[in-house]
């Protein structure tokens, strides 16, 4: 058996998982915000935005912040990349839900649904890309 066979048979799913989860989804809540804060600068100095461009374009941003946050937690981890980065989009996701749900009044529409799938989806695929891309040594 190889050492990142033994390595990742033996990784516990308690307290170890704890730790790479809480920062990947605090990598992608900063990712997030940091490209929805870039995206408001532009769209303040572009005059000609449509309004109904910003629901897919927040979409747009907490899936690549869902997907940073997957791909530090997973590389944190080391292995199980799929499921570790579904786990940190889906707790991103349920951070913005919360939020929203506070600041709003519509709670489930299709756009949270399509959120939803995106991010976890993005999660996954983060966590996917860092397991199976090599590191610079």
């Amino acid at each position: 058996m190889s050492v990142y066979r033994q390595k990742c048979s033996n990784a516990g799913f308690s307290l170890t998982l704890l730790r790479p989860v809480v920062i990947g989804v605090s990598v992608g809540a900063l990712a997030t915000l940091l490209i929805i804060l870039i995206a408001s600068a532009l769209f303040s100095v572009i005059k000609s935005f449509a309004d109904n461009l910003a629901v897919p374009l927040a979409v747009l941003a907490a899936t690549a912040g869902a997907f940073a946050g997957g791909f530090i937690a997973a590389r944190i981890f080391g292995c199980k990349g799929l499921l570790i980065g579904l786990v940190t989009g889906f707790f991103l996701f349920a951070i913005i839900f919360i939020i929203s749900a506070i600041c709003a009044s519509r709670l489930f529409t299709t756009a949270v649904l399509a959120q939803f799938i995106f991010m976890t989806l993005g999660g996954a695929a983060g966590g996917f890309c860092a397991v199976n891309t090599k590191r610079k040594r």
